[in-house]
């Protein structure tokens, strides 16, 4: 599954055949001089729970999960796949600027 990123828009997406939908978000939250952060990667999500809501308050696109996609994976295998590629994508530069182009496709 390739995943991407898109201006204006928060998270990771992908393509169904219903058009773009969010499969993925990374999250950051500093309150009282303490940092949390995490991934929150749909694998096999009941989508029903999204249709109260407006993910991230985005309305035009849906919400989507590997196995909506066809791709039968364990935990054990997506974290292995995430331990794998995450330092491709997030490792530290020796420029010491931002490089969004790392960013840009996810290959799960």
């Amino acid at each position: 599954v390739e995943g991407f990123l898109r201006d204006g828009r928060i998270g990771v997406w992908v393509h169904t055949p219903a058009g773009e939908a969010k499969i993925a978000a990374l999250g950051v939250r500093i309150q009282k001089w303490v940092t949390s952060h995490g991934i929150a990667l749909n694998v096999s999500t009941d989508l029903s729970h999204y249709a109260g809501i407006v993910p991230c308050g985005i309305r035009a696109y849906g919400v989507t999960s590997l196995a909506a996609l066809g791709v039968s994976v364990s935990m054990e295998e997506v974290d292995a796949v995430l331990q794998r590629t995450f330092a491709t994508v997030f490792d530290d530069n020796s420029s010491g600027q931002p490089d969004h182009t790392r960013c840009q496709t996810y290959v799960m």
